[in-house]
């Protein structure tokens, strides 16, 4: 694993829209560059409420995980917020990652989810 320490203006333009859009009452504490599972790389950013964000090279997000208050409604699909409203109504969805098969969640509750790319439940995960 590779990382390397980096200052917010190094983010590609897409990631700091990102942030600005989503995450506008936030300010950055740390970026790093990181080795990914395909021996690329990506950015790790940490904001100040506690917030994570990964994004690849060209600033896509790829993973967003938000304890205190979970991940914002606007970057979860509509069929995944339906699915959980239904069957998982206490919770909050603490992390969203893409992934190549879909989305994977995990919620307040402990449960890891996976979800087709067009938001339809594929199982729980242990």
């Amino acid at each position: 694993m590779t990382l390397v320490s980096c200052n917010h203006q190094e983010l590609p333009p897409t990631a700091s829209q990102f942030i600005k859009e989503y995450f506008p009452e936030t300010s950055l504490v740390m970026v790093e560059m990181e080795e990914d599972d395909d021996n690329g790389m990506e950015y790790n950013v940490w904001l100040n409420d506690g917030t994570k964000l990964d994004f690849d090279m060209t600033g896509d997000w790829i993973q967003v995980s938000r304890k205190k208050t979970g991940v914002p409604a606007e970057l979860v699909p509509e069929a995944i917020l339906q699915y959980i409203a239904t069957n998982y109504p206490e919770t909050a969805i603490y992390k969203l990652k893409k992934r190549p098969y879909g989305y994977k969640i995990s919620l307040s509750d402990d449960n890891d989810l996976r979800f087709n790319p067009q938001g339809l439940f594929l199982e729980e995960v242990d």
